[in-house]
């Protein structure tokens, strides 16, 4: 059986527990901090973990919760996640700038107690039933389901002219999103294409455009609106709901479909468990609708990075598969692409690249994932400089602040190896950062004690780790000054709560212990000035300046191919 994960304020602990109370009588199983972690699990694994297994994520909505940045990242990773959620509305609370970009797409219900007699409630618990009454199975694209849609045991391109499961109309109905009943699925895509352009008299609006693409795909199975939805949430690269709309395409045996459920086969992203053979059998099945036109301007966007990541990887892979399938066309782009000896269409490519044959050395900045940036969360490249190779490892160190985050969860001492910042970096922050050659080129590499002469704290144990921060021996191991250790915050960390001096210098966590007394950190403030007396550890407002150990063979070879497409 799946769970509803209920995120909400300890403030409004009294009515999370009548929620949860009300659920469970109602026969649906939840999950709630603190009460389901486990005996000796962290806070932040046990409840990221939970948020992954969960069928549903109920968000009880109110001042206070907007206030808490647990209730904030616990909705991130159930977005990231792609899990479908219930927002509570538990008073008059208007949206701040964080939840109402977030919950721009979902449905929200205002109940301010509980009453079954209340339709509300009652559409409430039959919604989350629908995600947590049964197993939900994994979709797998391969010969069986080709037979599956050969035998037209589903037809998800026609609407439907029933409901499903004998379930009336109004309670499929998600919360908040009124549906247009008037029989045109395509009339409602065109609308939306309307808003989301701002063409045709309409006024641009992406929050519009999203619900009547929505109301398209959920309620008529239109499957042109379930391309368009993949590609909205591929630009915002929420790789999780892309991959949950493609798969439906997919499903439904279109090209666009079959080729980007290959991409996430073939990197692992969006929730998709990554196999090289079951990638290449999606682009054989792309292939074999003959939809050669689409196929191959798809394998354009990933050589071009157009709504897609530049991946030239999986667009050789496509264009073989539509070459072998007899496209006279996807064969020229294939010669093309051996011509170049980089692994792309020539064509594509603005100037014929040099080989870059440079191996990179110490004081080398270099560009290796992505991040959110601005205040539009636009993912942009991380810039790192290299501080040391030694071992057949390159240890880079961030050249800004990428987020916020706090040191430890609670105000109570802990050093390096159980704070819940490495845990934050080891699991989210690595998962969301880097992708594909990125994430296998990460290696494990010593972590001293970092050590404050000044202070009582214990400093910990060495550790393992492939992302983590600096610390007194790093500066002082590598002659990092002040003028070194001076930054800024990026728009995305500042609007996340970095602190930063009148001069914009970023206040960053070190992973040294303060001194002035127990639970504290040192970090590094204005002017790049190391605070040995340090500030509370459960503070929000410090940035994350992470560190990362490399295989340096692979990041020659990143590098080099990132030079080469440039």
């Amino acid at each position: 059986m799946g769970y509803a994960f209920i995120s909400y304020s300890s403030k409004n602990q009294q009515m999370a527990d009548s929620f949860k109370a009300f659920f469970n009588q109602n026969g649906i199983e939840t999950w709630m901090a603190p009460g389901d972690i486990p005996f000796g699990s962290t806070y932040t694994s046990a409840i990221n973990r939970a948020i992954k297994e969960s069928g549903c994520f109920v968000l009880l909505l109110s001042g206070n919760a907007q206030e808490s940045p647990w209730v904030l990242k616990e909705t991130e990773r159930a977005i990231s996640t792609g899990k479908t959620i219930f927002t509570v509305l538990l008073d008059d609370v208007s949206m701040n700038d964080d939840f109402e970009f977030m919950l721009s797409t979902s449905q929200a219900v205002a109940i301010r107690k509980i009453d079954e007699s209340d339709d509300k409630v009652r559409r409430l618990i039959k919604a989350i039933k629908m995600y947590t009454g049964e197993e939900r199975q994994e979709t797998v694209i391969n010969s069986s389901l080709r037979h599956e849609l050969d035998n037209k045991s589903i037809s998800p391109a026609e609407p439907s002219s029933k409901p499903k499961n004998n379930i009336c109309q109004s309670d499929l109905t998600p919360l908040g999103l009124q549906y247009t009943t008037d029989g045109d699925p395509g009339g409602l895509c065109e609308q939306a294409l309307k808003y989301y352009n701002g063409t045709g008299g309409y006024k641009k609006d992406e929050r519009k455009a999203v619900k009547l693409f929505r109301e398209s795909a959920n309620y008529y199975n239109y499957v042109p609106a379930y391309n368009y939805l993949g590609r909205i949430f591929m630009e915002r690269r929420n790789f999780a709901n892309a991959s949950k709309w493609y798969r439906s395409s997919a499903v439904a045996n279109t090209a666009e479909g079959l080729c980007m459920m290959g991409y996430f086969y073939q990197t692992g992203l969006g929730g998709v468990k990554r196999s090289t053979s079951s990638a290449l059998e999606c682009y054989e099945n792309a292939a074999a609708t003959g939809e050669f036109e689409q196929i191959i301007d798809i394998a354009k966007k990933f050589l071009e990075g157009r709504v897609v990541p530049r991946e030239d990887g999986v667009a050789v892979d496509i264009l073989a598969a539509a070459a072998k399938a007899g496209s006279e066309d996807a064969r020229f782009y294939m010669a093309k692409s051996d011509q170049s000896g980089f692994g792309v269409n020539a064509d594509s490519l603005p100037v014929q690249p040099q080989p870059y044959n440079e191996e990179l050395k110490i004081g080398d900045k270099v560009e290796f994932g992505l991040y959110p940036f601005d205040d539009k969360r636009t993912w942009k490249k991380i810039g790192w400089e290299i501080l040391d190779i030694k071992n057949d490892k390159a240890l880079l160190w961030a050249d800004f602040c990428v987020d916020a985050y706090p040191y430890h969860y609670i105000r109570k001492s802990c050093d390096w190896s159980s704070c819940s910042l490495r845990d934050w970096l080891r699991n989210e922050f690595t998962e969301d950062a880097f992708q594909n050659e990125e994430r296998m080129a990460l290696c494990e590499g010593e972590v001293v004690s970092s050590k404050n002469s000044n202070s009582k704290q214990s400093s910990g144990q060495a550790t393992c780790d492939r992302v983590f921060i600096l610390g007194n021996e790093e500066f002082e191991q590598y002659g990092i000054t002040e003028s070194r250790l001076r930054t800024f915050a990026s728009p995305y960390a500042k609007r996340r709560g970095v602190f930063c001096s009148a001069e914009s210098d970023a206040f960053y966590w070190t992973r040294t212990p303060g001194s002035s007394e127990e639970a504290t950190q040192m970090f590094i403030g204005g002017g790049g000035h190391k605070e040995e007396h340090g500030s509370y550890i459960d503070l929000k407002n410090r940035g994350i300046r992470p560190a990362i150990w490399v295989d340096y063979k692979m990041l020659n070879n990143i590098v080099k191919n990132h030079k080469g497409k440039d």
